[in-house]
């Protein structure tokens, strides 16, 4: 029989799995894989491993307005004035 603290662990890890796949940070083939990976290492006695989660992707630089910086060509210019 498995510890309390293998259970508590593998249910961590499967809050984790599906906090991800309900943010979509993961696709539902990963999900389905993982969940069972976890759930047949649960019930074999064996340690789990985390799950295969990616990290979130953070942009290094964010958009900048290009509506603002855009500059409208000469002709369209001159015609305004």
């Amino acid at each position: 029989m498995t510890g309390l603290t293998d259970l508590d662990l593998t249910g961590q890890y499967l809050r984790d799995l599906c906090r991800a796949y309900a943010t979509e940070r993961i696709e539902r083939r990963t999900y389905i894989h993982e969940r069972r990976r976890l759930i047949d290492e649960l019930v074999a006695g064996k340690p789990s491993a985390p799950p295969a989660i990616p990290e979130e992707f953070e942009p290094e630089a964010t958009m900048i307005n290009l509506d603002v910086t855009m500059q409208l060509p000469r002709r369209l210019l001159e015609e305004d004035e």
